[in-house]
């Protein structure tokens, strides 16, 4: 393949490096929510903004080229870079519904555990949204899971991959907490990222994110 036959990225780039700021970004008002004994300063918060970024947007540069190359589906944001693409119809349906779906799980994880919902106002925690389904999903599914299956040629194994890589994101914040929360907790966030992985492989990175979105918002804002 010659040089200017690769598949054009630039305008999905800028679109998901973006993504990644703005997740980092919105993300510091519930920093600052949950640490309301000792308040973080603004050098840490920007610090924060910068690490997030630094890691997201090589991110987004990397992954992008491994999607390609591995042929996972991106329907939508390809229009981007002027690309057609056919994607599989009705995988908005099931990224609603499974969105959904997790939601109610989370909350009730919530509920029988006595834990408290994220810190901050409801604007604040919706908002971090872009976090949660941005800047992390394009480390997670964007970058691991689009390496592992051009390297191995097996949609499963990223599928796999990057489901584990999700649940040991989680884990970190798992702490000091009881076993079955934390076996409880691993195991919603496992079958989430397995059907995040699904879905990108199905129907296109997008519905990983409409999936993501729907339950993070839900989740946080009741």
């Amino acid at each position: 393949m010659q040089a200017s036959d690769k598949p054009r990225m630039l305008g999905r780039f800028v679109v998901l490096s973006s993504l990644s700021v703005l997740g980092a970004a919105a993300f510091t008002p519930s920093i600052i929510a949950m640490s309301a004994d000792s308040l973080p300063t603004a050098a840490s918060l920007s610090v924060f903004v910068l690490l997030v970024s630094a890691i997201c947007i090589p991110s987004a540069w990397f992954g992008l080229q491994l999607a390609d190359a591995a042929h996972l589906p991106m329907p939508w944001l390809r229009r981007l870079d002027r690309q057609a693409e056919e994607g599989r119809p009705g995988g908005a349906v099931p990224a609603v519904a499974l969105g959904v779906l997790f939601a109610i799980g989370a909350k009730y994880l919530l509920y029988h555990f006595h834990l408290p919902n994220l810190a901050g106002s409801l604007w604040s925690r919706m908002a971090s949204v872009f976090f949660a389904a941005g800047s992390l999903e394009i480390v997670v599914h964007l970058l691991i899971m689009s390496l592992v299956v051009r390297l191995s040629g097996k949609v499963w194994m990223g599928i796999v991959a990057a489901a584990i890589a999700f649940v040991i994101f989680h884990a970190t914040g798992l702490a000091g907490q009881s076993i079955e929360l934390v076996t409880a907790s691993l195991l919603l966030n496992g079958a989430l990222g397995l059907v995040l992985g699904a879905l990108y492989a199905r129907y296109g990175f997008e519905y990983l994110l409409l999936c993501h979105a729907v339950a993070h918002v839900l989740a946080v804002a009741f």
